[in-house]
């Protein structure tokens, strides 16, 4: 059996056209929510940012109640979390939401 390994160049999340808002931890939920549900109804990308345990907590409450508000309108939300270097070598989690209509 041979195997040939490729190594892929890295999926871009749309982060560089799509409009940015950063989640702190005392966002209000369903503020967000309906910044969430108004960008998806309209169809334009949305990313939002959340940096630590208080503001991932707060944007993926708001990332449930738009998926709430849009169930009907056949809009799906994607989220992709992922690892990044915020300050001088340490790492946190950094939450993307893209927001995008299928």
């Amino acid at each position: 059996i041979l195997l040939h390994i490729r190594k892929k160049e890295r999926r871009t999340s749309g982060e560089a056209e799509a409009q940015q808002l950063k989640v702190a931890s005392g966002t209000d939920s369903k503020v967000l929510g309906g910044a969430i549900s108004a960008f998806a109804r309209e169809g334009r990308r949305m990313v939002v940012i959340a940096i630590g345990a208080g503001s991932i907590n707060a944007a993926i409450k708001g990332l449930a109640i738009a998926r709430k508000n849009v169930e009907e309108e056949a809009i799906d939300l994607l989220c992709k979390p992922e690892f990044t270097e915020v300050n001088d070598g340490t790492t946190a989690l950094r939450m993307l939401l893209l927001v995008e209509q299928t």
